[in-house]
């Protein structure tokens, strides 16, 4: 099954306790029926964005300051455009019912009913903060901010 994306609020709350959606077909998932899926090819792409952004700024420090300026402030073309976007990659954290989901490559599931609770992401949050890599996913975009959304908490 393809994803899609759907309309509206991924997650909702009922007295504090989050409820949420599929991406791919939309429904409600149920305890033990789904969660957030995340996969090793896309932490390993993230990684390769992340080394070559590296990369590219330590090519931009060396230069003289003047040309330094330049290169940060410069807007290139297209095509330039489209490989420094591809150095900006996220992982995807996925939130799909099981059966929606294709189970090749998995790295990390949470199953929905482990994180219905502001409480339960921020130990999640903890948790995956200390297996280093969780800056190079969309932890924050897809699960925080709709979590913040439905609780009424976001700013």
């Amino acid at each position: 099954m393809t994803e899609q994306t759907t309309t509206g609020a991924l997650a909702t709350a009922t007295d504090g306790v989050l409820t949420w959606r599929c991406t791919v077909c939309g429904s409600t998932i149920d305890a033990g029926a789904g969660g957030f899926i995340l996969k090793h090819g896309d932490v390993e792409r993230a990684r390769a964005a992340a080394r070559a952004r590296h990369i590219e700024d330590a090519r931009i420090d060396a230069l003289p300051p003047a040309e330094r300026i330049e290169a940060r402030i410069y807007t290139p073309g297209a095509a330039v455009n489209a490989v420094r976007s591809r150095m900006y990659y996220r992982a995807p954290w996925k939130l799909l019912h099981f059966g929606c989901a294709s189970d090749d490559d998995v790295i990390y599931d949470v199953e929905v009913q482990r994180a219905r609770t502001a409480a339960e992401l921020l130990d999640w949050t903890a948790h995956f903060d200390e297996k280093g890599w969780l800056s190079l996913t969309s932890w924050a975009e897809t699960v925080l901010r709709h979590a913040h959304r439905a609780l009424g908490t976001d700013a």
